[in-house]
């Protein structure tokens, strides 16, 4: 008979996703010639599409959230929607890595930042569940 606690750390394992990407925007304030985006469009993820995808994914364990764009930091009010909503919700993530360019300062994804590394002190035990 298997051990409560490895039926535990086996169903976790069912629900692990290593990186999910959100990409906010196809905006852009740079035209990088090395870009492999494309030209930039006026486009951006929907909140939505964000609440759908956080709901599909709230029993699972996430290794990495990924903002990417275009530039996120150009909708900065996606991006802290998305991290607050992370929070709302519970959903155990270890980390986000926000892919920039690095020109624009933004002091409100910098609180939401802030909140999410206080939310993840909170989840410290489930987050050692979650490896590689």
């Amino acid at each position: 008979m298997e051990p409560a606690h490895h039926k535990k750390v086996r169903n976790l394992l069912l629900k692990y996703i290593a990186t999910l990407s959100f990409e906010m925007t196809r905006k852009c304030n740079l035209k990088c010639k090395w870009c492999s985006k494309g030209e930039p469009q006026n486009l951006d993820i929907t909140t939505e599409i964000i609440d759908k995808t956080l709901d599909e994914i709230s029993d699972y364990y996430i290794n990495c959230i990924r903002i990417t764009g275009g530039e996120p930091f150009l909708v900065p009010e996606l991006v802290v929607y998305l991290i607050d909503k992370i929070i709302d919700k519970k959903i155990k993530v270890n980390m986000i890595h926000i892919i920039s360019n690095a020109t624009i300062i933004n002091e409100d994804i910098r609180n939401a930042i802030i909140r999410f590394i206080e939310y993840g002190k909170t989840i410290q035990e489930e987050r050692k569940n979650i490896k590689e």
